[in-house]
């Protein structure tokens, strides 16, 4: 959620402002706002979010909404908070696939297997991936429930990963990455491939 992305950007603004406290030089004593960034979707309305992180987002001072920044000015921050589904935002902006040396899904217990897969579709080989989140706490909510009725589709939550069946209905080229990143490789598609 955009309120918990926001905690997130907080809690590593506080980080690297404690940091250079001590060691003035780090990072090359330049600001955390050169180099933290807060992505928020263009709808979301700026007041929502605590004056003391605004400085780490874009505003559009033509209509004051959030913007995002062109690919060179993302690419220069060394840290960018982001929902699972706002991270969409960097792919649609050119981001690519290997870009970042660490992507990290906090309360990954929350979330469903599809909204993970949008920061981790920028994962590349040298990238780490961090998924951290107790599923013993909450659970994740499927939102709206309709959506589920209206195209049924196969999610699960970090809890059920653990239980994972062994065949699910869908074609090698849709299994492979949440195979490889969630089941060590283990699902196996029980569909004619030719779909």
């Amino acid at each position: 959620s955009d309120s918990s992305a926001d905690v997130v950007a907080e809690r590593v603004v506080e980080l690297a402002e404690e940091v250079l406290k001590r060691d003035p030089g780090r990072e090359g004593g330049i600001s955390p706002k050169e180099w933290i960034f807060r992505l928020n979707a263009m709808q979301r309305n700026p007041e929502e979010v605590r004056a003391k992180l605004l400085p780490f987002t874009r505003i559009d001072a033509q209509c004051g909404r959030f913007q995002v920044p062109p690919l060179a000015e993302l690419a220069a921050f060394r840290a960018i908070v982001a929902t699972c589904a706002g991270a969409s935002l960097l792919a649609a902006q050119g981001v690519e696939r290997g870009h970042f040396t660490l992507i990290a899904v906090d309360e990954a217990a929350q979330a469903l297997e599809p909204e993970t897969l949008v920061p981790l579709s920028l994962a590349g080989q040298d990238t780490s991936v961090c998924l951290s989140g107790d599923w013993k706490q909450l659970g994740a909510v499927v939102r709206p429930g309709e959506a589920h009725v209206a195209a049924p589709l196969p999610v699960a939550s970090l809890r059920e990963r653990r239980d994972a069946p062994k065949q699910l209905p869908v074609a090698t080229v849709m299994l492979s990455l949440p195979s490889d990143l969630f089941y060590h490789s283990a699902l196996v598609p029980c569909v004619d491939q030719g779909i």
